[in-house]
């Protein structure tokens, strides 16, 4: 069983690459390359990938990679969820079908462990 300050920790790592991801695509979209280093949204995107990480590692620190690294899998979840409300995008059933694939596989090797 995962303990609760590592469940936490993995849960602001999860939040913090998810934000990171929509900031790195909304100044792509924006910018071309030589502008992207002056963009202060994809500073903000590489500095929330650096925090992930770190959460990710003082995790894994104290955690089974069995455990963790499945429940990192969640940042897929969250991500969708922003990409929608942020950047418009749209769901299909295949995609809905496929997030719900990964919640059931998180589920099951959460109950295993």
């Amino acid at each position: 069983m995962i303990g609760l300050f590592s469940l936490a920790m993995m849960g602001l790592g999860v939040i913090a690459g998810s934000v990171a991801v929509i900031l790195l695509k909304k100044s792509v979209s924006m910018s071309s390359l030589r502008e992207l280093f002056f963009r202060g949204q994809f500073w903000g995107g590489v500095i929330l990938f650096g925090v992930s990480l770190l959460l990710y590692v003082l995790v894994l620190q104290r955690e089974k990679l069995s455990v963790v690294y499945p429940l990192g899998s969640t940042t897929y979840l969250v991500t969708t969820a922003l990409s929608v409300k942020y950047l418009g995008e749209k769901m299909t059933p295949w995609k809905w079908l496929a997030l719900g694939g990964i919640v059931v596989g998180v589920s099951l090797i959460a109950i295993g462990s």
